[in-house]
């Protein structure tokens, strides 16, 4: 089983990373920040409001529900 660090969090983990459309290699948590930030742009910019707020507010509306949830440690 291979090893590898994440560049998001800078954790090792064990087994297969995860690869953002950058090529970064990043944990499964990470991944999903990443797309929630992802998501966060689109919206933003079809609505017309700011794409770096939308991407900030939405990543850490995933993390709060992941966290209320008990998926976070």
């Amino acid at each position: 089983m291979s090893t590898f660090t994440c560049v998001e969090c800078g954790r090792m983990f064990r087994g297969q990373a995860r690869r953002t459309a950058t090529g970064r290699r990043v944990c499964t948590k990470c991944e999903q920040g990443v797309l929630g930030a992802a998501a966060g742009v689109l919206m933003a910019q079809r609505q017309g409001a700011d794409p770096v707020a939308g991407a900030i507010s939405t990543r850490g509306w995933l993390q709060r529900i992941r966290l209320l949830r008990g998926k976070d440690q």
